[in-house]
């Protein structure tokens, strides 16, 4: 009675700490991503511990029984970390498909922005200048032209690959773990339910049938996890599958010390004792101490990086200042989209000039091309089905979207992207911005852009600096022109008299 108290304890003990981690942090010390998959997890590593604590305290009952029940927990944890890892190949496979996919992208993206481009490279000084003074609807839809065709070539691209990623979504996650399963039931059959047991598994000439068929079923599963594990390491950075990289090297390790536990039948079980009671230790470790002590220095880390960003804050406005005129310049924003087309987020830069756009015609006061300008945002940037989405907060997406719908024009106020435009400048400046500073891009743009005369260079860095300084010379010469015209129709009329 005394040990299946200390079996009880053990079990209810470590499993409701596990259950206040997993539901208290949310999420941050689960094994994997899946939150019942990790409640299964601590569950059945609490039953090994509940079962170790209880045959340490009664060495007799440590028999073939114990055993089988150990190895049925063993089928149900290395159950669950076949899912992991069959969850990992898939997003494996899904990555060479999205590859594909950002390699069409890439393609259709050479010609977004041809029109305002045009020109650019071959037109001399005083070319450009004529061109930056067109009028800025003009402008706008030659470039809203070009941004139809790729949005169209990227809707049709969009069902094409649905078609195809459906089949392998659905079946190669069962197929691998259907796959895991057979070999640990049969494993789990031969050693236990067919007469296989430790005591009379010899034969007569000392052949051992368990032995052989564990070598037969655990090599298959060292090699599937040698395979899974080298596939996740190279999409660690794009899906965050850092938890199953883990667990398949743990189940690796587990199924290597496997081949070495000796299932020859024994008079004394101390040894397998401490075996079990080692794998045990090994399978908490990983399962419970490391996903904790890993999110600790997660959070140190970002405290450290919090620490860093305070200290940093004069120098990032500079720099911001500096990534600022690169995105308005006339010739420098065209490394940027060339580089953000590599980066596949160029659709931050898109949505940043069609802004622009959009307020220089509300200042003309069109607005038949205002109400057009917003519908257009809406449909290809802001909306979920948007082709060229942007990265921002769903509570603004939302604010966005129910004032877009007012039935009356008039109600929709000027500011209505200005959250959207603070976060997707913000996206660029913290994602792309570092990026781009140690690209081959920005070192051929400070040797063609900076090899300018410094005054040209400031005009095509500050062009609504000049466009301001030209509308106020228009009106000076106005003035001008109303005062001499006020002069000469006094003279006259005093002539007259």
């Amino acid at each position: 009675m005394f040990d299946v108290y200390w079996a009880l304890v053990g079990f209810f003990l470590i499993f409701g700490v596990a259950l206040f981690t997993i539901f208290r942090k949310r999420r941050k010390y689960q094994p994997v991503k899946s939150r019942s998959m990790a409640v299964s997890f601590y569950y059945l590593l609490c039953l090994e511990i509940s079962l170790v604590i209880f045959c340490f305290h009664n060495s007799d009952v440590f028999d073939v029984k114990c055993i089988s029940f150990w190895y049925v927990l063993i089928v149900g944890q290395n159950t669950l970390i076949a899912l992991s890892s069959a969850r990992a190949i898939r997003l494996y496979y899904l990555f060479l498909l999205n590859k594909r996919k950002l390699e069409s992208a890439k393609r259709m993206y050479i010609n977004i922005t041809a029109n305002t481009a045009s020109g650019s490279k071959t037109s001399n000084s005083k070319d450009q200048k004529s061109n930056m003074n067109e009028k800025p609807s003009k402008m706008c839809n030659e470039y809203l032209d070009t941004l139809d065709l790729d949005v169209k070539l990227r809707e049709v691209e969009k069902q094409f690959f649905k078609r195809k990623t459906r089949i392998y979504e659905r079946l190669m996650p069962k197929a691998l773990s259907i796959l895991f399963l057979f070999f640990h039931l049969v494993f789990f059959l031969l050693t236990n339910l067919t007469d296989l047991k430790l005591e009379s598994s010899c034969e007569k000439d000392g052949f051992h049938w368990g032995l052989i068929f564990h070598y037969i079923v655990i090599w298959p599963n060292v090699l599937v996890l040698v395979i899974t594990t080298f596939l996740i390491r190279k999409i660690k950075d794009t899906y965050k599958t850092k938890n199953e990289i883990n667990m398949s090297i743990i189940n690796l390790c587990l199924y290597i010390l496997f081949l070495y536990l000796p299932i020859y039948p024994e008079s004394n079980y101390d040894h397998i004792r401490w075996e079990f009671l080692f794998l045990t230790l090994f399978q908490f470790m990983i399962t419970f101490i490391y996903p904790i002590y890993w999110s600790t220095c997660f959070e140190k880390s970002k405290k450290q990086i919090k620490k860093d960003n305070q200290s940093d804050g004069a120098s990032n406005s500079s720099t911001f200042h500096k990534f600022q005129k690169i995105i308005e310049g006339a010739e420098t924003v065209q490394y940027w989209i060339n580089y953000s087309k590599l980066n596949y987020s160029v659709e931050n830069i898109l949505f940043y000039r069609t802004f622009k756009a959009f307020k220089s015609l509300k200042k003309n006061k069109k607005k038949k091309k205002y109400s057009k300008m917003i519908e257009y945002m809406l449909k290809n940037f802001i909306e979920n089905n948007s082709p060229l989405i942007i990265n921002i907060s769903s509570h603004v997406r939302n604010n966005i979207i129910n004032t877009c719908k007012k039935e009356v024009e008039e109600e929709i106020p000027d500011n209505v992207f200005d959250e959207a435009l603070n976060e997707v400048v913000n996206l660029m400046f913290t994602d792309t911005w570092p990026q781009f500073l140690e690209s081959k891009l920005y070192f051929e743009m400070i040797l063609k852009v900076e090899q300018i005369n410094p005054d040209q260079y400031l005009k095509l860095q500050n062009i609504d600096a000049d466009e301001e300084q030209e509308d106020e010379n228009n009106l000076n010469l106005n003035k001008l022109n109303l005062s001499t015209r006020d002069s000469s129709s006094s003279t006259t009329t005093e002539e007259e008299n």
